[in-house]
């Protein structure tokens, strides 16, 4: 039940925090985690749709999950969070050039 919490807080803490970041980076503008959250549903493709509804359900402490494996959580996280850091240093580049 512990490591179910820290993946929690690990889902609720860098999903949106990444994906507030990388609409700044895109929007020059700053939103809330949620708000950023919703950003990422609209520009994202929907493979990611889940772990970001997820995010912002335990951010609005809403006990509803789209994940049964935590592994496979994990797993899309990490990969979510190497994604927004691609896009975000691509999208950098881009802008300084």
């Amino acid at each position: 039940m512990e490591q179910i919490k820290q993946l929690d807080f690990s889902v609720e803490w860098c999903a949106p925090g990444m994906l507030r970041q990388y609409y700044s980076i895109r929007e020059c503008d700053v939103f809330s985690k949620v708000a950023a959250g919703e950003y990422g549903l609209k520009v994202l493709p929907e493979r990611w749709h889940g772990l970001i509804h997820e995010a912002i359900a335990i951010k609005r402490l809403e006990p509803i999950r789209e994940y049964s494996s935590q592994l496979k959580r994990l797993r899309d996280l990490v990969e979510l969070l190497r994604l927004i850091h691609t896009e975000s240093t691509f999208f950098h580049k881009q802008i300084r050039h």
